[in-house]
């Protein structure tokens, strides 16, 4: 129960560090790539104020001295491209690496034969009158370079520091279930001890209550008083046996030592057990049983899972109602189905049925002797062996229980 709830925990914990992680990333990526942009930008800002004195205009010709030296001295070579429009934007000169030839008068990111650049662009103003533009480009190729070593480093990494932490939230979430764990085990020593502590006193109330009724049979008021005694005593027997049962269990539980078996076996002497029962309570019990897989599963255990469901259907219906057990292989699966067509369950009680002490009418249940354990205990034989059950039901028609295990 407890190693179940440490996982839960620890994935909770890996499943929000994944996504605190990712959000970081994707921010720091983001942080990066700006970054180094802007550094990109700074270059060409720089680029563009040694240049852009170089270049003049004569008799409405652009004209300029010392760009080859220029671009030699550009961190980029002669990949950097300079080009020269004149106040149309048309492109009257292009020196380095053949760029974009259309004029872009905001600093922007654009596509080129060589790859994509960064371009920026100044007017060019002489005597107080533009005459022409000067735009620079440069290759962000090292930048993209190095923004995808970056995203690379994050994703190889990314798994390593988040198997770490899934270790780490283990480690952490065991300390944490430790008390929790603690306290189980106290309640559930308490609730042995105690049921073992109640048995014996119930069954001598019980006994003691039955000899005296024999006693005084001829005496209807005390025989009705006696009578009101045993049938508590009967709840309070029924009561405690299925606490003990359910304590018993979920110490199996923690220890199972499950082998394999056929479910056909087991589920036949339930039948046997039932079938004089049903008979009795002018109830047909109908059944298929089939060869199914064999499963991993405890005897004992499965036993008290099929008691109970076949117990549920008789108790829960109406004389000259029927209940069908039907055993078959489903995909692979061993699937053991229990209808009847009782009362049926309201389907807003259906997701709280296997809660322990919950009963859908509470007034109905005592009267047939319901504890409130059994589908509790039905649902812990259940985990214990990986199995599935799942419940359908229709108010006044009937319900279904479908419980299947998973092949050897």
């Amino acid at each position: 129960m407890f190693k179940g709830l440490r996982i839960r925990l620890t994935l909770w914990f890996v499943l929000l560090s994944s996504v605190a992680f990712i959000i970081l990333a994707v921010g720091n990526t983001y942080l990066f790539q700006t970054s180094l942009t802007r550094v990109l930008d700074d270059e060409l800002k720089a680029l563009t104020e040694q240049v852009a004195p170089l270049v003049f205009v004569v008799r409405n010709d652009l004209q300029a001295r010392g760009l080859v030296e220029q671009l030699h001295q550009s961190p980029y070579g002669y990949k950097t491209t300079i080009q020269l429009f004149d106040t149309h934007g048309n492109l009257d000169e292009e020196h380095g690496e053949k760029g974009n030839p259309k004029l872009f008068l905001n600093t922007c990111e654009v596509a080129s034969l060589s790859g994509k650049l960064r371009s920026m662009s100044v007017p060019l103003i002489q005597d107080g009158n533009l005459f022409g533009y000067l735009q620079v480009q440069i290759p962000t190729q090292q930048r993209d370079l190095s923004v995808d070593k970056f995203v690379l480093g994050k994703l190889l990494l990314g798994p390593v520091f988040l198997l770490g932490l899934a270790l780490a939230g283990y480690l952490v979430s065991g300390k944490a279930v430790e008390p929790v764990a603690e306290s189980y085990r106290i309640l559930k020593v308490f609730v042995q001890d105690a049921g073992h502590e109640l048995k014996t006193p119930v069954a001598t109330i019980q006994i003691t209550a039955e000899n005296l009724a024999e006693d005084v049979k001829d005496d209807a008021d005390i025989s009705e008083r006696l009578g009101i005694i045993t049938r508590n005593t009967e709840r309070m027997s029924n009561l405690v046996n299925d606490m003990l049962t359910l304590a018993k269990l979920e110490v199996v539980q923690s220890n199972a030592n499950l082998q394999k078996l056929s479910l056909k076996s087991t589920l036949e002497r339930a039948l046997e057990e039932f079938s004089p029962r049903f008979e009795a309570a002018e109830k047909k019990l109908e059944t298929q049983i089939s060869e199914s897989p064999m499963i991993m599963g405890h005897g004992e255990s499965l036993d008290h899972l099929f008691s109970n469901l076949i117990e549920n259907a008789l108790k829960y219906s109406e004389a000259g109602s029927t209940a069908k057990v039907t055993l078959k292989n489903r995909d692979g699966k061993a699937c053991v189905v229990v209808e009847d067509t009782g009362m049926g369950i309201p389907k807003e009680a259906i997701p709280r049925l296997f809660d322990r002490f919950y009963r859908v009418d509470k007034k109905a249940a005592r009267a047939k002797g319901g504890t409130g354990l059994g589908l509790s205990i039905v649902k812990t034989i259940v985990d214990m062996h990986d199995a599935e059950i799942t419940v359908a039901s229709t108010e006044g028609k009937g319900t279904t229980f479908t419980v299947t295990f998973p092949p050897a």
